[in-house]
């Protein structure tokens, strides 16, 4: 499925150790706490995940108002992670891609959106799209750098 009605792609300066990053962009305990995989909601928001961090697996989640049914496309684990979802007329994918960089973690996140809602509220959308991202790699980048911290870890 090739979506490019709004998309959006970003990377944070480095994150911190890999296998931290890695915990929190793989695990089921980050796919139960939606505001850590899309960094847009407060608080857990998937409702139902059928089958763990594998390809196939199903989850239901919420945003905002509406409730999502999102399907794991590819996992690579520990370096990729890619899901996508339906909701209210609008497709979407969703990708995270992690690389080990002198002892740090780069980040590589895309999401992209189509369908008739898409397609209506392009710009709308894209500038949710830009928001959603860089707030989520935000969150990323802060709660993989308290985990660190907590673990005594260094980052260089």
């Amino acid at each position: 499925m090739q979506l490019h009605h709004a998309r959006g792609d970003r990377e944070p300066d480095a994150l911190a150790a890999f296998r931290v990053v890695a915990a929190l962009v793989g695990s089921i305990e980050r796919l139960k706490d939606a505001s850590e995989i899309v960094g847009r909601n407060s608080g857990p928001a998937v409702e139902h995940m059928d089958g763990g961090v594998a390809e196939g697996s199903v989850f239901r989640w919420k945003s905002g108002a509406a409730t999502i049914t999102s399907t794991l496309e590819h996992v690579e684990a520990p370096r990729r992670v890619a899901w996508s979802g339906k909701a209210f007329g609008l497709n979407a994918i969703h990708v995270y891609a992690l690389e080990a960089r002198d002892g740090l973690t780069l980040v590589h996140t895309e999401e992209s959106y189509d369908g008739l809602v898409a397609r209506v509220f392009r710009s709308r959308l894209q500038k949710t799209l830009d928001d959603a991202l860089e707030g989520g790699l935000q969150h990323l980048k802060v709660e993989a750098e308290r985990r660190t911290a907590h673990l005594g870890e260094r980052r260089s």
